[in-house]
């Protein structure tokens, strides 16, 4: 490991808080827009180990706003290309793929061996289900709503779960919750601004400006929370 690529962050954060970078093991669900960018920042951070859980592959459409997105890389599996990103930027931290969707019956076996857990996945229940069992197993999960539909990047905040509104991902997942009997107290990242009207589309229109402030709040977060830990 080159002590030169991580000398900034150990002039800001101190060395030994760089080795708890280092030691920390992160599971991140869904490594689209949101993830991805999650994901560019945690390995410049020098997160020793990511596993990354996402069943996709990347179109052509994902291109405006997701960072692994690219014309070389549609029709690939996220995972793999996430794998290559992260190696091209820090070698030596280990990637494990699970090209899965996340549900009831496999959300605990994801969340094995792991310090923290990242959601960034849009299916309500999937969410539900991942959230309840990091709770059940007392892991620290921060999930992220919705960040389709919004411009202003002055509205998005880190806060409880059972402190959002405006956003009708969240609300929904509150409901799933106290239906499945899980709690709304998991730490999230949310957008109070009222989301555009796209006219009954099923597809979202999004920015990648928003998609990526949300994936670096979740970073952040990340980062500091494990730096907190004895």
């Amino acid at each position: 490991m080159s002590a030169e690529q991580f000398s900034r962050l150990e002039i800001l954060l101190g060395k030994e808080n760089v080795e708890k970078l280092h030691k920390a093991r992160i599971l991140l669900a869904g490594a689209g827009a949101v993830g991805g960018s999650v994901l560019e920042t945690l390995a410049r951070c020098g997160i020793g180990f990511i596993r990354i859980a996402d069943f996709d592959r990347f179109e052509e459409s994902n291109i405006n706003r997701q960072i692994l997105a690219l014309h070389s890389t549609v029709g690939r599996l996220k995972t793999d290309v996430a794998e290559e990103r992260v190696h091209d930027i820090f070698p030596e931290c280990t990637i494990e793929k699970l090209n899965i969707f996340i549900d009831e019956e496999n959300a605990s076996s994801v969340i094995t061996d792991v310090d923290i857990v990242i959601d960034c996945i849009d299916n309500i229940t999937a969410k539900a289900a991942l959230i309840k069992a990091c709770q059940e197993r007392n892991i620290w999960i921060i999930s992220s709503m919705g960040a389709a539909r919004h411009k202003d990047l002055s509205k998005i905040t880190v806060t409880e779960l059972s402190k959002t509104h405006t956003c009708p991902l969240a609300r929904a997942l509150r409901n799933r919750l106290r239906k499945t009997e899980g709690r709304d107290d998991v730490t999230v990242v949310f957008s109070s601004e009222k989301a555009s009207e796209d006219a009954g589309r099923k597809t979202l229109g999004s920015l990648p400006a928003v998609t990526t402030v949300f994936g670096q709040y979740i970073a952040n977060e990340v980062i500091f929370h494990i730096i907190r830990q004895e």
